[in-house]
């Protein structure tokens, strides 16, 4: 993981975006500072989630369900809430072989827990 500390979107620029994917992201992610701001706490939020996984957090834990707000938090702010636009980001999410193989490591060690608290959060709603 000690690449994670090195930001490189590069590996993005000969990524095709479908027409709808580059409206969604240019609604809510104007400007190259609005991309590096997402990705910051995607990743901040993400090492959050794999030390709590990985620190045994009980997924019902008032600082895990604090996670799953920010990160609800941060998913309305770039998709306005909106299903759709979800799906654009989710198809990116697919394409993981293209990314940072160190994030692709964290997101593979913070999602089983944010899906778990993402899920207990929504049914505390």
């Amino acid at each position: 993981m000690q690449s994670l500390g090195t930001v490189d979107i590069s590996m993005w620029s000969d990524y095709t975006f479908s027409d709808e994917q580059k409206k969604v992201f240019n609604e809510y992610m104007p400007t190259i500072d609005d991309v590096m701001d997402f990705y910051n706490i995607w990743k901040r939020l993400s090492i959050k989630a794999a030390a709590f996984y990985e620190a045994g957090v009980i997924p019902d834990e008032p600082i895990a369900l604090s996670l799953a707000r920010e990160w609800t938090e941060m998913t309305q702010k770039i998709t306005g809430g909106k299903e759709e636009h979800q799906q654009s980001y989710l198809k990116v999410d697919n394409q993981r072989e293209i990314g940072n193989p160190a994030e692709r490591e964290l997101i593979e060690k913070a999602e089983p827990f944010l899906d778990e608290i993402l899920k207990l959060y929504s049914q505390q709603k």
